[in-house]
């Protein structure tokens, strides 16, 4: 861009400060900036920056795109949960394996957590979902037990 075209439209926004009746001040040195760039008509504004010593400003990085979650990876993840019963060794093995498992990313432990305990929240990190699978795996076997030893009872 060259600063000709920089300074047309500082112009327009001169413009729009002089109906808005804004600030004299801010009007003023708005105008006083302009005629100084002026002077760097012929060259382009990246020229100008570089000159004055101004470092260069790449645009923000974004935000990282979050990857889609693999439903194969949480489908055979949940099925293997479903069908675990009360076996805490295999509990402990498969929690193992998705720890190792570098498919096993933080979307899909929380979508497979969520599955799992049933809740709707979504997990910060890969260990808090697999805390909360524990914890889930726990409290349903405690209330088989406590379910047996009361059927026992009566």
């Amino acid at each position: 861009m060259k600063m000709s075209e920089l300074r047309k439209a500082l112009s327009s926004y001169e413009r729009l400060l002089e109906e808005t009746q804004a600030d004299a001040e801010l009007r003023l040195d708005l105008s006083r900036l302009n005629f100084w760039l002026s002077h760097f008509d012929r060259l382009d504004v990246e020229e100008v920056c570089r000159s004055s010593g101004v470092p260069e400003t790449s645009a923000k990085p974004s935000k990282p795109v979050r990857a889609q979650v693999d439903s194969t990876v949480v489908d055979e993840y949940s099925a293997k949960l479903a069908g675990l019963g009360t076996d805490r060794s295999h509990l402990e093995s498969l929690l193992s394996e998705m720890k190792a498992d570098k498919r096993v990313r933080v979307g899909e432990a929380s979508e497979i957590a969520q599955r799992y305990v049933g809740g709707t929240s979504k997990y910060r990190s890969k260990v808090d979902a697999l805390k909360e699978i524990k914890l889930r795996f726990d409290a349903s076997l405690r209330a088989a037990q406590r379910l047996s030893a009361a059927s026992k009872i009566y």
